[in-house]
């Protein structure tokens, strides 16, 4: 097993001789990436099979419980919820803070994307080897090349036709170009041109969650963010009505299950 830290990121190698049994849970605000090193013979996630081909996002929420196979080979890359948030805004990506209410989820890249991704992995080790470690890489290069790859990649149950691709697309720009705004299922159905079923079906297929689950995780995203900034003056309850939660405990409860702490607890972190 290696590992090298940089500001934010952490990357591990992992090679098994044994049929291995993992279980834990990612520390709080992490969002954890798994990508086996080569083509290799399946693994188990929860109920699920971990194919070899996949890139696997584990959480704070759905936690690791996975089953690995003799000679499994693997690497992990845990960064802070925080980073790769600003990562996705400076990318133009949706919000990448969603997948930590929404448990563990898989994607299949294209074979090219995968190829890119191992060998760019695989350079940072033979620099870590070699004591040339580069932290641009870690701390911006191989967070992009995730994000990249991962909304590039195709959810494991992804079979959707093009009027439904179309349908999350134009939700997402009304969902970027209204950030503060208390917007709706029905509202993004409007802007889509389509029926809340097809919209459910389309965002579950390409998102990996509800359009009302994204909505809710999107904007509780954008009230942390404010939270943590150190010069925001404004009221955890004026902040929370900027994005459209209007009952300070409901939004409390949801924080905290999304988040793992309170607003207050942010808040104070911000000051510190």
């Amino acid at each position: 097993m290696h590992a090298v830290q940089s500001k934010g990121t952490t990357l591990l190698r992992v090679d098994l001789e044994n049929r291995v049994y993992q279980r834990g849970i990612p520390g709080n605000d992490t969002i954890t990436f798994g990508v086996p090193s080569f083509p290799q013979k399946p693994g188990r996630i929860g109920r699920r099979s971990l194919e070899s081909e996949t890139l696997t996002c584990f959480d704070s929420a759905g936690g690791m419980d996975v089953v690995s196979e003799a000679g499994f080979s693997a690497y992990t890359l845990a960064f802070s919820a925080g980073r790769l948030s600003a990562l996705a805004e400076l990318l133009e990506l949706p919000d990448v803070t969603w997948p930590l209410a929404m448990g563990n989820s898989q994607r299949f890249p294209s074979a090219s994307r995968l190829h890119l991704l191992r060998r760019q992995l695989a350079s940072v080790f033979r620099d870590v080897e070699e004591g040339l470690v580069s932290h641009q890489a870690l701390e911006e290069e191989l967070p992009c090349e995730i994000l990249r790859t991962w909304f590039e990649s195709r959810p494991a149950s992804y079979v959707a036709p093009n009027n439904r691709s179309r349908a999350v697309k134009k939700a997402l720009e009304m969902i970027r170009a209204n950030q503060q705004s208390s917007l709706t299922v029905e509202q993004l159905c409007l802007e889509a041109s389509c029926s809340i079923s097809t919209l459910e079906r389309a965002f579950c297929e390409h998102v990996g969650v509800s359009p009302k689950r994204f909505l809710t995780a999107w904007k509780l995203s954008g009230a942390r963010k404010a939270l943590l900034s150190s010069g925001e003056c404004r009221s955890i309850a004026e902040i929370a009505a900027d994005w459209g939660f209007w009952h300070l405990s409901k939004f409390s409860a949801d924080y905290r299950d999304f988040f793992g702490e309170l607003p207050s607890a942010s808040r104070l972190s911000a000051i510190r």
